[in-house]
């Protein structure tokens, strides 16, 4: 897994807020994960599923994309600075 530019400044949210989780779905508002508790984190910060697409395209590496593809979920790690992130990526069903 590759932290890029797209992906960092996520990571940075989940550490500014104390975040345990975040939720990245397209076409909905980005929510996190604070005291057990999902909450919207910014109203206005819709992904598209282009932008979801770029995302998950610039930061997996190409055995982890094929895995993506094959089996439509992803396990991955990465970490930032001290803090170190597991991920999750995968397709929703009927997409």
């Amino acid at each position: 897994m590759i932290v890029s530019d797209l992906l960092k400044p996520l990571l940075e949210l989940c550490e500014s807020e104390n975040l345990s989780d975040l939720h990245v779905s397209a076409n909905t508002a980005l929510m996190g994960r604070f005291d057990g508790r999902l909450k919207a984190i910014q109203e206005d910060s819709t992904w598209t599923e282009e932008r979801m697409r770029n995302t998950v395209e610039s930061c997996l590496e190409q055995g982890e994309l094929k895995h993506l593809t094959e089996k439509l979920s992803v396990d991955v790690a990465c970490s930032l600075d001290a803090t170190r992130f597991r991920i999750n990526v995968f397709h929703e069903r009927g997409y």
